[in-house]
């Protein structure tokens, strides 16, 4: 235990990787491990041995993995596959020693262009490659999923939903994880039973400035110029919409719901469907003059979220840390605050033994499908 401070243990990790690894990352759960950012936290040493020093407050929770700066460069297992989170209850002081022989390479380069033919998507997957922007520093792939039916109803109009993570969303081959978010088979389930109507799905894919342009305090401000005065503009010309902002969604994970909130707050005249699943909500480092910036502290002091706002809120259990469970109560507090009714006009959940990973945000998907496009089950739009 550290001396002086009987709440704090130190875990110290040492990793053995092939000798010519590149730098080495630890994306996890606490504020200095990125949160979640691949390329957030790199280890000491050079060669075969890695290694980093923690100080975790009695009680908490580690969760980590290891990259070499992408979600698209995992560390692998003995059998190649890509391992669930690394995850330690701390009650001691702890010495970890992990090996590594390989890292993935799933996630496509930008140069590469996805196919849907053998995607085991149900409906229509399309995809737009290498889609430029005046607003970004690189162009990224958009897939577009039309679900069953579209073709066959020329007069048809439908609510969209805009996903970050693009790569991560229908197409298990494309994502990091080898699993999917399995969008087109939650939606079909739910318009099967009468839950929510057939709604247009858009996965913009990440780059590796994932980590900024989720950041609503960053180059979010971009990543949101993009979607609102590019994007959705060719979306809505090209496929049947219905444009308005209230039948417009926008959702994602970890940074991805940050930058869902940011969203709804910075645009909620274009978004208005907020799904924010394990949404990281806690402090992002900043730069010298200012070192650490908050989403929440800037939606209050920019006089609250717009009360036409519909919100998803979620935790996973492995969501622990100052940027989770804490700043998801402030912001509940904030919209009551603000006249908001929670279970109608937004709500915040909490999934018992779960992690933060593909594989427990598709699991629970058609909950907040439901929530963000049950209240228009039934309508129809027609031309």
């Amino acid at each position: 235990m550290t001396q002086g401070d009987d709440n704090l243990h130190t875990v110290h990790i040492v990793v053995n990787v092939p000798d010519d690894t590149p730098t080495l990352y630890m994306p996890g759960n606490l504020d200095e491990l990125g949160p979640w950012d691949p390329a957030g936290k790199a280890l000491e040493g050079e060669g075969a041995r890695r290694e980093i020093t923690l100080e975790i407050e009695h009680g908490r929770t580690l969760e980590f993995k290891f990259s070499l700066g992408s979600w698209g460069s995992e560390a692998l297992a003995e059998d190649g596959s890509v391992p669930g989170n690394h995850r330690f209850e701390i009650d001691s002081d702890l010495e970890l020693e992990f090996t590594i022989e390989a890292f993935s390479a799933k996630a496509p380069e930008a140069a590469e262009r996805p196919t849907a033919e053998g995607s085991g998507v149900i409906g229509t997957l399309l995809y737009h490659y290498d889609v430029d922007s005046e607003y970004l520093f690189e162009p990224r792939h958009v897939a577009v999923w039309l679900p069953p039916g579209y073709d066959a109803e020329s007069d048809h109009r439908y609510p969209a939903l805009y996903m970050h993570d693009g790569q991560n969303v229908f197409d298990p081959r494309l994502s990091f994880t080898g699993i999917d978010w399995g969008v087109d088979e939650a939606v079909v389930r739910l318009v099967e039973r009468g839950k929510i109507p057939p709604i247009i799905v858009v996965g913009v894919f990440n780059t590796y400035r994932r980590s900024q342009e989720y950041d609503p305090l960053d180059e979010g401000e971009l990543y949101g110029f993009f979607l609102t005065r590019e994007l959705k503009p060719m979306i809505d010309a090209t496929y049947r919409t219905r444009p308005e902002a209230e039948f417009t969604g926008t959702m994602g994970s970890s940074l991805g719901g940050m930058i869902s909130l940011g969203l709804g707050w910075i645009h909620p005249d274009v978004f208005t469907r907020l799904g924010c699943l394990s949404a990281y909500l806690g402090d992002m480092h900043g730069d010298e003059e200012s070192p650490s910036r908050n989403i929440l502290n800037e939606i209050e002091a920019s006089g609250g979220l717009a009360d036409t706002l519909r919100i998803y809120l979620d935790l996973s259990e492995a969501d622990a840390g100052p940027g989770y469970p804490p700043q998801h109560a402030r912001l509940a507090e904030m919209l009551k605050a603000q006249g908001r009714a929670e279970g109608s006009d937004f709500v915040t959940l909490e999934f018992e033994g779960t992690e933060h990973t593909e594989a427990s945000w598709r699991k629970r998907l058609e909950i907040p499908l439901e929530f963000l496009f049950g209240d228009l089950a039934g309508q129809a739009e027609r031309e």
